[in-house]
């Protein structure tokens, strides 16, 4: 078990904490933590695992905004990203 953290990187703080349970990942965990957060109009980054529309849709409800990493695994929504 370990956690997952939210850091706020101008103030060099972690302002949550979600644990990620034994057989488990960040996918299940990112939803989890975003419920105690207002980020109402602020960036939310999060690395590849978290590129999962249910996840982009949590962000959006709370009115946030977000960069996501892509990596090739993510095959037709990678080669989307190329052709802009």
């Amino acid at each position: 078990m370990y956690n997952l953290n939210a850091w706020v990187s101008e103030n060099n703080i972690c302002i949550g904490q979600q644990k990620v349970e034994d057989k488990s990942n960040e996918i299940t965990a990112i939803p989890k933590i975003l419920n105690y957060l207002d980020i109402e109009d602020t960036v939310v980054s999060i690395d590849a695992i978290g590129t999962k529309t249910k996840i982009v849709e949590h962000i959006l409800d709370k009115k946030g905004h977000y960069i996501l990493s892509v990596k090739g695994n993510q095959q037709e929504l990678f080669e989307d990203i190329e052709h802009w």
